[in-house]
């Protein structure tokens, strides 16, 4: 029988590009303060994988043109369950979280759930080739939405899921025929190569894949919120400003050095409507630059603000240079392309990832919402690094994800020890000029 093909799109390849960088993987840990039922939860990833049918689908670069193979599967292969003590949550949690999905396998989605006590910890893997952490949050929602439906027997208005255009074109559909015109023109990359990276050892034998991360109180989550209001930023650019800060500390860059922040812009800005609401990747990189490390963290902020609204005034944001890759892998052989592609466009050496706030509510399951949760982005390779920010209720979670040995994990670690002081310090300085 001949099997069902879906298009590879540019995001599909330029995923596949960097192949050696990261390993394109998002990761998703939910806890339940109850046990979800087994045979229900098949059913919903049933449901999904039947409306999104590139979950199942195999990756194939083709010499020229890429494309999917939609495979067959059983969901025995996508879930697995587990019984654990609560003491061995983070151990086992994480083991799953770092799982490799290769992109010429069967399978785009793996899940794994914890019982754990009295509660679950759901856990799932996906290929950002597939679905970014924007689409994430319109995939889980409508993931609970189906669980609750088969759980209360309504399977006859039983929501579905859609996956959209998945074309980098698909950004210019609701831009007026003008603007249209001006952005299929924007050949240039405007990001410029930087060579400002995390403090990482050599690769060696004892690298790993490790995801660490820091947990903000709910406490000093309400005082970087409220600072950010008073000093009339966004709490985005109040976390960059401080990992512009501890990287200057850890990485001990000489005096009046310039450093680049590369942070993932979501180009459903530029979508409407439905379009927005589907299973899609649509991610771009919006570069932000700093002079040197400012005296104070203020200092660092106002450098902060000035680079992001300069970015943010310009209404082709993160369609710069799409044209022009595009063009490279329909006229090139993919080895030629890959290669004339490494030639104008770097990957960014240090980036974050603010995925933003996770809506409680809609997480819900039956009636209760996640006790815990957080997302976070791939797992970059040395000497790339991507700091990964989520918000749960009160709680907001930084997280690297990276593949080092026990010197980079203790790098790591620093790292966030001089973020958190720095964060602490901004909030102080402006409380301070509030007064």
């Amino acid at each position: 029988m001949k099997k069902d093909t879906l298009r590879a799109e540019l995001w599909d390849n330029m995923h596949y590009l960097f192949r050696d960088i990261n390993d394109r993987v998002v990761h998703v840990s939910l806890t339940y303060d109850f046990r979800l039922d087994p045979s229900i939860l098949k059913q919903a990833l049933g449901v999904a994988f039947r409306d999104v049918p590139i979950l199942h689908a195999s990756f194939k670069p083709g010499f020229f043109h890429a494309r999917w193979i939609v495979e067959p599967y059983r969901i025995e292969d996508v879930v697995a369950f587990k019984e654990i003590d609560p003491t061995e949550l983070d151990c086992e949690q994480d083991n799953f979280l770092t799982t490799y999905i290769e992109p010429t396998g069967p399978l785009q989605m793996k899940v794994a759930v914890f019982y754990h006590g009295t509660r679950t910890t759901l856990c799932m893997v996906v290929n950002h080739m597939c679905m970014d952490a924007g689409s994430l949050k319109y995939f889980l929602p409508r993931f609970c939405d189906v669980y609750d439906c088969i759980a209360s027997g309504k399977t006859g208005v039983m929501p579905s899921f859609r996956m959209g255009d998945r074309s980098y074109t698909a950004v210019y559909a609701c831009l007026p025929s003008s603007a249209r015109k001006v952005a299929r023109r924007l050949f240039k990359n405007i990001n410029q190569k930087d060579d400002s990276y995390f403090p990482f050892t050599p690769d060696s034998g004892d690298d790993r894949v490790q995801l660490i991360r820091r947990r903000f109180s709910p406490d000093m989550l309400a005082q970087v919120c409220s600072a950010s209001k008073a000093a009339g930023v966004t709490v985005n650019d109040f976390l960059l400003a401080c990992y512009f800060q501890a990287l200057y500390d850890i990485a001990q860059f000489p005096e009046g050095k310039k450093t680049s922040i590369s942070c993932a812009i979501d180009l459903r800005r530029h979508l409407e409507g439905a379009a927005k609401e589907s299973v899609t990747n649509h991610t771009a990189w919006m570069q932000c630059s700093v002079p040197q490390k400012g005296c104070t963290m203020l200092e660092t902020l106002s450098s902060v603000s000035r680079s992001v609204a300069s970015f943010k005034s310009d209404p082709y944001m993160g369609l710069h240079g799409l044209p022009l890759v595009a063009t490279i892998f329909n006229v090139f052989p993919r080895a030629i392309a890959e290669f004339l592609i490494f030639k104008v466009y770097s990957n960014p050496p240090c980036s974050m990832s603010n995925i933003g706030r996770l809506d409680s509510r809609a997480l819900g399951l039956q009636g209760r919402e996640p006790v815990d949760g957080f997302i976070t982005g791939a797992i970059k390779y040395k000497p790339y690094t991507l700091l990964s920010v989520s918000t749960l209720g009160d709680n907001l979670m930084v997280a690297m994800c990276i593949r080092g040995n026990d010197r980079d994990h203790d790098n790591v670690e620093r790292f966030f020890d001089a973020f958190m002081d720095c964060t602490a310090t901004l909030v102080k300085e402006i409380q301070g000029i509030k007064r």
